[in-house]
């Protein structure tokens, strides 16, 4: 028979034997929840902490880079809605001054050519008879 008394549960096995368990709360579960959650989102935030990268560094990493830069204004945007309303192809130069082609599969944000300073989020995709394109 189990029944709890404060901190305890009382276990007969026998007529005189009874093993004392000690119970957890439903307080202390959502606690270990409630930590087990934070450290989930803490950990997949410190892969987005990353520092902001060239597009140099990019091409030699090979991995997912943050690239801040301005809009290279005297170069090509191409947008197109009615072909293809999820490709925009802009050109930025980093901080080291390289200007670079940038793909966003996505449409246009608004008001793009007014942006200061622009972050771009991703990856170098190499091409083989063209340059890496990001």
């Amino acid at each position: 028979m189990f029944y709890g008394r404060g901190l305890v549960i009382h276990l007969h096995v026998g007529p005189n034997l009874i093993i004392q368990l000690p119970v957890m709360k439903k307080i202390y579960f959502i606690a270990i929840a409630m930590i087990a959650v934070a450290i989930l989102i803490f950990s997949t935030a410190a892969e987005d902490m990353s520092t902001y990268s060239t597009f140099a560094d990019a091409a030699r990493s090979g991995k997912k880079v943050k690239v801040v830069g301005q809009l290279a204004k005297d170069k090509e945007m191409y947008y197109n809605p009615e072909k293809d309303p999820n490709y925009f192809s802009f050109y930025v130069n980093d901080a080291a001054g390289v200007a670079h082609k940038v793909v966003l599969l996505g449409e246009k944000p608004q008001d793009f050519e007014l942006s200061e300073q622009i972050v771009v989020t991703g990856k170098m995709k190499k091409r083989p008879s063209s340059p890496p394109i990001f």
